[in-house]
């Protein structure tokens, strides 16, 4: 009898030390949940696979009410999006399981081939998770160097940076690959890329409309991480001509809109905050970080509601863009950032016990007033950016 109980307690203990924080955090055990970035991207990974229909699509977004949930999609997904989607889930995997790798040598491999075929259908917007991908694949075979040179290929021929679903129609700007420096307009409104004249005073819902900063933040990091991946400085100048674009959005939000909207300037410009920190990260050239600077010296850290409108009822709790913010600021090695991120993760990563729980599926979620809104690409790079922190997330759970 004593030996079964001793035998009895040995299982009991060793189940117990399998048992992760996380796990020990979920049923009550602790009052906080501790993540790497790699395990939040894995568990955001579940959510991202979930979204893949029994035809091998992926729906665009899962939409929740009342916590009734149900998947979606736009009205046209481009096949090379289900091959990069296919390619982001191989690639997480991958990391804790070589096994994966040839896997995920073969969907490059297809995902080569079509973009072959048609560059015409490629963008920036789309190339960016891509181009992190290669970046961090650790590998100089074949299929590596070839998928790198047509991704090289493709962002060549582009000369017009397409910014797709304004008000006036589809944005067309040329791209500069001669070296300039990056244009700001701290006491002027510029007009705006290829609209008329300037934003006036508007209220939120106009701004959140009518702006492209994010969208142009989001583009330069391609030619980022081309610059990444081939030393060549062409690119580094080409994310300049992008980022002068989105300066000049910057301007015109920051000095026009009215405050009710400055939640939108704030979220929206985090794409162009990581652009400069990246460059700065690659080159070492310290004039990059002066416009980051600036920009959090007028966010306060300390008051996370600074960022967004959580407290708010009446407006759109979008978190998404919040995120590149967060890791500027860990780049920039400014520890501030870690009440923002438990702000964030909280209120937005759905997971059991935290604000933002709905489903538990892992997916980073914007929260609407009367609905919550999970998309399939948004969460990619939200992943993308997390993964690779060499930080430890330490998350209280809610009351």
């Amino acid at each position: 009898m004593i030996a079964v109980v001793i035998i009895a307690g040995i299982i009991y203990a060793l189940f117990s030390l399998s048992s992760s924080k996380t796990d020990q955090a979920i049923t009550g055990k602790e009052d906080y949940i501790e993540m790497t970035g790699l395990e939040i991207a894995e568990k955001n990974l579940e959510f991202i696979e979930s979204m893949k229909d029994t035809g091998g699509n992926y729906y665009s977004f899962r939409e929740c009410v009342n916590k009734e949930c149900v998947n979606k999609k736009a009205n046209s997904e481009k096949h090379f999006i289900q091959l990069r989607n296919d390619a982001f889930i191989l690639y997480v995997k991958s990391l804790k399981d070589s096994g994966y790798k040839n896997e995920l040598k073969n969907k490059l491999i297809e995902i080569n081939e079509l973009y072959k075929s048609s560059p015409q259908d490629v963008n920036e917007f789309v190339l960016a998770p891509l181009i992190e991908i290669l970046i961090n694949y650790n590998g100089n075979d074949d299929i590596y160097i070839e998928l790198k040179n047509v991704v090289i290929e493709i962002l060549d021929k582009r000369t017009l940076l397409y910014i797709e679903g304004t008000e006036d129609g589809d944005q067309y700007v040329p791209i500069s690959f001669e070296e300039k420096e990056i244009e700001y307009y701290y006491d002027e409104k510029p007009p705006l890329p290829a609209m008329q004249g300037t934003i006036n005073d508007m209220n939120y819902d106009e701004a959140l409309k009518k702006s492209k900063l994010d969208q142009y933040g989001r583009r330069a990091l391609a030619y980022i991480g081309a610059f990444e991946l081939t030393g060549d400085t062409k690119y580094e100048y080409a994310a300049r001509s992008v980022m002068t674009y989105a300066n000049k959005w910057y301007a015109n939000i920051n000095q026009e809109v009215k405050a009710d909207a400055k939640g939108v300037f704030k979220q929206e410009s985090c794409f162009l905050i990581l652009d400069h920190v990246k460059l700065y990260k690659l080159t070492g050239n310290e004039a990059y970080l002066e416009f980051p600077s600036m920009f959090f010296e007028e966010v306060d850290f300390n008051n996370v509601y600074s960022l967004n409108f959580i407290d708010n009822p009446e407006y759109i709790n979008d978190l998404y863009s919040m995120i590149p913010c967060i890791k500027a600021f860990e780049l920039m090695d400014k520890p501030e950032y870690g009440k923002a991120i438990t702000y964030y993760l909280e209120n937005s990563f759905d997971y059991p016990n935290l604000k933002g729980y709905i489903e538990g599926d892992g997916a980073f979620q914007t929260i609407y007033k009367d609905h919550s809104k999970k998309e399939t690409y948004e969460n990619i790079q939200i992943s993308l950016l997390l993964m690779n922190s060499n930080n430890r997330f330490r998350i209280k759970k809610a009351n």
